[in-house]
């Protein structure tokens, strides 16, 4: 990431902790991005490269065991572009330091992540 792709990723809350945790996990191939927006099964993300539409990856959506699993609005994750195109694949959520949950909407007692 070069210095003006970094001033840009700070105005959105990337910081030495973020930088830390993401290297420190090794997401190899995979540039860190913030979940401004969700629908439904979309999400709006900011990168070092702007604003894209990013979905979940299939293993991604396997291995979550809960709702609250999936990123929600605020969450740092790791993505991976696809080639050509203005969209990437998240395929992690960075560990969260605070988040807001709610409990979902449905017979099953489960949360849902309102905001990171």
């Amino acid at each position: 990431m070069n210095l003006n792709e970094n001033e840009q990723m700070q105005a959105f809350g990337w910081n030495e902790h973020w930088k830390t945790r993401f290297l420190a996990d090794e997401y190899k191939e995979m540039i860190p991005a913030r979940v401004i927006a969700q629908f439904a099964n979309q999400y709006r993300v900011i990168t070092q490269h702007g604003e894209c539409m990013a979905a979940v990856s299939g293993k991604f959506q396997f291995e979550a065991i809960r709702r609250s699993d999936f990123p929600g609005v605020g969450d740092w994750t790791a993505v991976q572009p696809l080639a050509g195109e203005k969209r990437v694949v998240i395929q992690a959520v960075l560990p969260r330091t605070t988040v807001m949950l709610r409990k979902a909407a449905g017979s099953i007692p489960e949360e849902q992540v309102i905001g990171a």
